[in-house]
């Protein structure tokens, strides 16, 4: 494509420097005293020339549009197969490679004006039950309106992530790990509240819980340290009972009595 566009702006190009070169070369002969015949012929070629020029011209142009809509498209298709590889498929959320480069954008920025960021995983209770009894494509179903829930919650330039299997993972730019609690309480209240049936054959499935954890960024450390403590308060989450919020302070709190009580 752009080789072909770069032939035409050649050749054009080859063109009009011949046509120059003939009308200095005409500039010149028509200072001499010529019959009317010669000073006609001259006339003649230039405009013969004039006209190759134009329609040379002409071709140029139309390459040059149909070129740039050919870029066009070509960036949409880029666009595409970006987004679809910064995409989980079965959800319509973004994936663990997006939530990283978000996760750099966004500790960058929190380090830079200050501000906090926090992260909250969630994992659906008993998911494996759910895939055992009502099948995979059910479960895969479940998957996906709990992604469309839990996206439901959030604002801004707050973003939720399938992190992998029935976890979720929700990085709360400007929020401190109180407002990523009371949102994670949220999520959990709109899960509880919602009663869930099969669509195909109108059965009860019941309901579906979600056990969550909560962290806040500390400066400097790695997504894999924010999550890993986000993690350990999910696991107490499950621990305690599941369907229920624990925060990363509840889990100082924890550790705290543990070691009081040893």
């Amino acid at each position: 494509m752009l080789d072909t566009l770069l032939e035409h702006i050649t050749d054009s190009g080859s063109k009009m420097t011949r046509f120059t070169t003939m009308i200095r070369i005409y500039s010149e002969r028509l200072k001499e005293d010529l019959d009317t015949e010669s000073v006609q012929a001259i006339v003649e070629d230039i405009l013969s020339e004039s006209r190759v020029i134009r329609r040379s011209g002409q071709m140029l142009k139309k390459r040059i549009v149909l070129s740039t809509r050919e870029i066009e498209s070509l960036r949409k298709d880029l666009d595409k197969i970006r987004e679809e590889a910064d995409t989980d498929m079965l959800t319509g959320l973004k994936n663990r490679r997006f939530l990283a480069r978000q996760f750099e954008q966004e500790s960058e920025r929190a380090i830079r004006d200050h501000t906090p960021l926090s992260l909250i995983i969630i994992d659906i209770d008993h998911f494996k039950r759910i895939n055992d009894t009502h099948g995979h494509i059910v479960g895969d179903r479940v998957l996906k309106i709990a992604a469309s829930m839990i996206r439901e919650c959030v604002k801004g330039r707050d973003m939720v992530a399938r992190f992998g299997g029935e976890e979720f993972v929700v990085l709360l730019p400007d929020t401190p790990l109180n407002g990523a609690t009371i949102l994670a309480e949220h999520i959990c209240t709109y899960f509880k509240n919602m009663n869930w049936k099969r669509k195909d054959t109108g059965q009860t499935i019941g309901q579906v819980f979600i056990s969550l954890g909560v962290s806040e960024y500390r400066p400097g450390e790695s997504l894999d340290s924010l999550i890993h403590r986000a993690d350990e308060a999910l696991y107490l989450s499950k621990t305690n009972g599941r369907c229920r919020v624990t925060s990363e302070a509840s889990l100082k709190e924890s550790y705290a009595t543990a070691q009081d009580l040893g």
